[in-house]
């Protein structure tokens, strides 16, 4: 999963290893300590991800939930602060748009 949060962007699948918990990654370390802390996270620079934190799926739901019951914007994109993470989500915004513009598909599955 691709969190574009207005602090970072955060990729987050099951850990493979761990029962029961997730492994947030991000390729800037920010984008983890911003809301999880700096405690915990490791790095592996040989991954495309190199910044990584071990979450428990319930500590990453409670997370989801909170976000999203303090979130007080009604654009995400004015949301974001940093220039350059601002410019990536607006990259990415344009690639789903010419993906995905219901007035050329015919076929999303």
């Amino acid at each position: 999963m691709w969190l574009f949060l207005s602090n970072g962007v955060l990729s987050v699948v099951n850990h493979r290893d761990l029962e029961d918990t997730v492994l947030v990654r991000a390729r800037v370390r920010e984008h983890i300590s911003y809301y999880f802390g700096n405690e915990g996270i490791y790095v592996d620079m040989e991954a495309d991800y190199p910044y990584r934190y071990n979450l428990e799926k319930e500590g990453f739901k409670e997370f989801l939930a909170e976000y999203v019951d303090e979130m007080e914007y009604d654009n995400f994109k004015n949301s974001v602060r940093s220039s350059a993470m601002k410019g990536a989500c607006m990259r990415v915004w344009t690639v789903i748009w010419d993906a995905f513009d219901n007035r050329l598909m015919k076929n999303v599955f």
